[in-house]
């Protein structure tokens, strides 16, 4: 069941496969959503203060520099990564091709391209892929 935050947003559903080498793609009903560019900057600016903020405390402790700077490269890192996440999984409807045990994904998670799965019964690693024709017209 989709939780009341993503209800209010307008979601849609690509065509979907959950595949698992040695056999046969199972199909899988994904619902994805848009993230503002809005939302994107604001997380990305707040991870660039948080990194600024946190570097000049951090240079405090021997070794100083490598400190600050992986203070600076983390919040650079995490600031990039939420610009890039334009899209995120709202809900996931598929079953592992080998076991059958319902595919999980949380909700609100970043969608890669393609999305790694792991199967909670049978541990092995399941890939997602979503048709990037979907995308396009986005």
């Amino acid at each position: 069941m989709r939780a009341a935050f993503f209800r209010a947003m307008e979601t849609f559903e690509p065509a979907a496969t959950l595949v698992l080498f040695g056999h046969d793609p199972a199909p899988a009903r994904v619902v994805v959503f848009e993230r503002s560019r809005g939302w994107r900057v604001r997380r990305a600016i707040a991870f660039a203060v948080a990194g600024l903020a946190v570097a000049p405390f951090v240079a405090l402790l021997p070794p100083h520099a490598p400190w600050a700077l992986g203070a600076l490269a983390c919040g650079g890192f995490f600031a990039w990564r939420s610009l890039k996440s334009r899209f995120a999984v709202a809900e996931l409807e598929a079953r592992c091709p080998r076991c059958e045990a319902p595919a999980a994904v949380p909700a609100g998670s970043r969608l890669r391209q393609p999305h790694p799965i792991h199967c909670q019964l049978c541990h092995h690693q399941l890939v997602l892929k979503v048709d990037p024709a979907a995308f396009r017209s986005l």
